[in-house]
Order: structure tokens, then C-alpha cells, then sequence
């Protein structure tokens, strides 16, 4: 799911949520995404699958931080020169 492209552009950050058919279902994350948006509007948050894929552009601009929660580690990793923090395969408490 992609936020419309009027949310991302209003966006200051950018919230990535990873999915794995072995621990969650994409509709979940996608329920998460939107709960996200009514409470943070300046949040775009995305969410896609553990595959290898060519990132949105807005995900590689440098100038907004990105923070990237996938409930395993990521497989496919292509968030190489994102600025923020990776959360993958670990419990949140």
C-alpha cells in the first residue's frame, strides 16, 4: 500500500513497514499503516513485502528520516542508504 501521493508529499518522515506472509499478513499492515496516518498525518508510512524491489523515490531522499519495523529479519534488503533506524526480528516492548 502507498499513501496518496498528496500524504507523501506532506510528509516530514517515513514509517516502513516490511511484511512476511510467515508472521503477518499484508491487510494488517495496511490496517497499521492507517491507524498510523489518522494519528500522525505528517507520517508517510508504506508498506511492502520482504522482496527484492526498486524503491519508491521518496524513501531514498536523503532529507527525510525513515524508520523500517519488519517482525523478522529482512531478507531482502534494499533500504541501503536510508537515514533512520532498522527494527527487524526483534520484540518490541
Amino acid at each position: 500500500m502507498r499513501a496518496g501521493n498528496a500524504r507523501a508529499a506532506a510528509a516530514s518522515r517515513n514509517l516502513i513497514l516490511v511484511t512476511s506472509p510467515l508472521i503477518a499478513a499484508e491487510g494488517d499492515f495496511e490496517e497499521i499503516a492507517e491507524w498510523v496516518h489518522a494519528a500522525a498525518p505528517d507520517i508517510d508510512v508504506t508498506v511492502m513485502p520482504d522482496a527484492p524491489i526498486d524503491l519508491p523515490r521518496n524513501l531514498i531522499a536523503p532529507d527525510r528520516p525513515s524508520l523500517i519495523f519488519s517482525p523478522r529479519p529482512i531478507a531482502a534488503f534494499p533500504f541501503r542508504r536510508i537515514r533512520g533506524a532498522v527494527y527487524q526480528g526483534i520484540r518490541l516492548r
